[in-house]
């Protein structure tokens, strides 16, 4: 466990594709065009379902079985409760989230940062919480974000020079942007 646990650490400092090709070869079904950025699959990475398009952020955890039952172990010496995890197409899953044994997620979906899946979720959402839960459908998702506030993928330093315009570069400015940030979804909610 110490070793594998290293060796998702370095895998971390590594290229996606090098990420990728560690999945596949442990046996995770993996689809194309897919983003890595944790790859701890625990000890059946042979259930886990990724299709294509997916990103899978920092400190994701998949866990197909539940180790729970070691608590029962003595009465039921050979019990196991394992399912497969399947994640469908063009999904984000958000950083330090725990996906749980026999479940789905839905194709388009986002899962917010640490969030614990406990149960599938469907189609079109936006999920979040522990445990998760349908916070939004997709489309209401995209609506609230104001196309004048997307920052779209520039070089880091026009990026930061862009944001820094934006946002302001101090901590009153930060505070009356996002005051007003908030004031403008609540309105359009």
């Amino acid at each position: 466990m110490l070793l594998k646990s290293l060796y998702n650490k370095f895998l971390q400092n590594w290229s996606n594709t090098t990420r990728e090709k560690y999945a596949r070869a442990v046996g995770v079904q993996l689809g194309e065009n897919c983003r890595l950025y944790s790859t701890n699959f625990s000890s059946e990475p042979y259930l886990i379902y990724i299709g294509n398009h997916v990103t899978i952020t920092g400190g994701v955890q998949f866990i197909p079985h539940a180790g729970g039952l070691w608590v029962l172990r003595e009465e039921f010496p050979q019990a196991d409760y394992i399912r497969p995890i399947i994640i469908f197409d063009n999904c984000f899953i958000g950083s330090n989230s725990i996906i749980l044994p026999g479940l789905t997620i839905g194709p388009n979906t986002v899962i917010g940062a640490g969030s614990v899946v406990t149960k599938s979720i469907p189609a079109d959402s936006v999920a979040a919480g522990v445990p998760a839960k349908v916070i939004s459908t997709l489309d209401k998702y995209q609506s609230r974000i104001d196309e004048e506030q997307l920052f779209h993928h520039i070089p880091s330093k026009e990026k930061k020079e862009l944001l820094l315009s934006y946002f302001g570069s101090s901590l009153e400015e930060w505070l009356a942007k996002i005051d007003e940030l908030d004031k403008q979804q609540s309105d359009n909610a």
